[in-house]
């Protein structure tokens, strides 16, 4: 449940710094700037960072013109972005944004409300509004509370205690997050509110889920981990969603035995770490599973 208004006291730094990621030179940037400037008059309680790879100079005057301030990072990789605007971000609570998606307006009213009506929340989520490239309105999201950073707003407290690791990964920097929140047993909310717009576009992946991405995506992140311990529990954290039981069963009925000597891993990790690493459950959370489509 949303706590009731809380009002937004006055004070020189912003509550929310919204970092919007940018990868590289497109049409939807300006759309998500935008977006997140809305309501800026009413409520000047936060600040707009964007990390981008590129320099374009009438890009930029236009973005300095609006109050936004600009970060150039040449590192490949969306943790590094991550990493990054966090290290450069004033407020205590971050939101992010991905430059193919945008804010619904009052989103950020609601992100304030939410964490000064609950001190000790870490996490937010929320479902999202899906779009195509032209911002017409295909149907509404309703996935797992780690599906789509433009979705989530986090503690930046929490975030630097983890932006070395963030520095290392190469994409999809939702999913990591996620884990090392069900790890930490960090108080945690999801909403069913659709307060972003996610584009689906010929550069995006589309809704088309295969449970043997989330694997390799796993796999990808424990090269960068540093401790054993940790890569352990990030498999247990993995393991807790729908979308690992499918791909645990998916590696039951395989061929190799090397699939399922995986699985027989995954699964001894799980019921050591069970109790120790699960810690305080989302306490609104939509079921987890993959993320699903309701159309229009």
């Amino acid at each position: 449940m949303i706590p009731d208004l809380v009002s937004v006291p006055s004070r020189d730094d912003p509550v929310v710094s919204v970092i919007i990621l940018a990868h590289k030179p497109r049409e939807y940037l300006f759309e998500a700037v935008m977006s997140a400037l809305q309501g800026r008059d009413r409520q000047p309680a936060f600040e707009i960072i964007l990390v981008k790879p590129f320099e374009n100079p009438d890009w930029d005057l236009r973005f300095k013109s609006l109050g936004v301030r600009l970060v150039t990072c040449k590192k490949a990789g969306a943790g590094a972005k991550l990493a990054e605007g966090c290290r450069s971000a004033r407020g205590n609570i971050i939101a992010f944004l991905e430059d193919d998606d945008a804010f619904e307006f009052g989103k950020l009213e609601t992100i304030i409300r939410v964490f000064q009506g609950d001190p000790e929340l870490v996490y937010f989520h929320h479902d999202q509004r899906a779009i195509d490239a032209q911002g017409h309105t295909l149907g509404w999201i309703h996935g797992t509370p780690g599906f789509n950073l433009s979705s989530v707003a986090v503690r930046k407290e929490f975030l630097l205690r983890h932006l070395t690791l963030f520095e290392a990964l190469p994409a999809a920097s939702d999913k990591m997050l996620y884990y090392l929140i069900r790890i930490s047993g960090a108080p945690s909310l999801h909403s069913g509110l659709l307060l972003t717009r996610y584009r689906i576009h010929e550069e995006n992946r589309h809704l088309r889920y295969d449970p043997t991405e989330d694997w390799l995506l796993l796999a990808s992140y424990l090269r960068h981990v540093p401790t054993h311990g940790l890569k352990e529990k990030l498999i247990v954290a993995y393991l807790v969603s729908s979308s690992s039981v499918l791909v645990t069963t998916r590696l039951l009925l395989g061929r190799r035995w090397g699939s399922k000597l995986i699985r027989w891993y995954s699964w001894a990790l799980w019921f050591r770490h069970r109790h120790e690493v699960l810690g305080e459950k989302p306490r609104r959370s939509h079921p987890d599973g993959v993320p699903m489509l309701t159309p229009l």
